[in-house]
């Protein structure tokens, strides 16, 4: 009797999966930079994109800096076994919800976009550090010659978008130029995409 006792016993303690919808939340998303006030302040926003592999988990979903913490209309959470994913967001968001072509440029060429792209898992706290996106060139024109300037122009190939994961299109026909009107301190400064 005690033979089939501890054989009812053992049978009934056998080892299960993990159940493959375990909620995996994402903790607290904060901004490290030794240059944050620069970079972003309280109340802007920026554009957040979340993969595991392939698949999206939240795409060009607005957040809203709140001086300490980035704020999203809902908490980040999947529901499947990879506990980890990608997150990118970018800074200023554009036209709303996506960066477009169209809103990368102003008149006096592209804007300053910045970027952060982390692996984030579950339950912990999401450090972005954001980096300028574009490289920043400088003409400092001396005198005599900044006394008889009326602009400069640069034409660098045209950016055509921004993919989710932060990756660069290129033109390899368009180009876009950018002029500038002279100014006193003969300080010329362009933003160009890096290649």
């Amino acid at each position: 009797f005690l033979s089939i006792l501890c054989t009812s016993l053992l049978g009934g303690c056998i080892s299960e999966p993990i159940p493959s919808d375990t909620n995996h939340v994402v903790g607290r998303i904060l901004t490290r930079s030794s240059n944050a006030e620069e970079i972003v302040s309280e109340g802007q926003t920026a554009l957040f994109n979340i993969f595991k592999e392939s698949k999206a988990i939240i795409e060009n979903q607005i957040f809203t800096f709140d001086g300490e913490h980035w704020n999203g209309e809902k908490e980040i959470t999947w529901t499947d076994d990879i506990p980890s994913a990608t997150l990118t967001a970018f800074h200023p968001a554009q036209n709303g919800d996506k960066l477009i072509t169209e809103s990368l440029y102003t008149e006096n060429g592209l804007i300053d976009v910045k970027i952060a792209k982390t692996t984030i898992t579950n339950d912990n706290d999401i450090h972005l550090n954001f980096n300028h996106l574009f490289s920043k060139l400088t003409f400092n024109i001396q005198a005599p010659l900044k006394k008889n300037m009326v602009k400069i122009s640069l034409t660098t190939p045209k950016v055509t978008g921004i993919s989710t994961n932060g990756n660069l299109s290129i033109s390899d026909t368009e180009v876009y130029t950018t002029t500038l009107a002279s100014n006193n301190e003969g300080a010329y400064t362009f933003l160009i995409p890096s290649l």
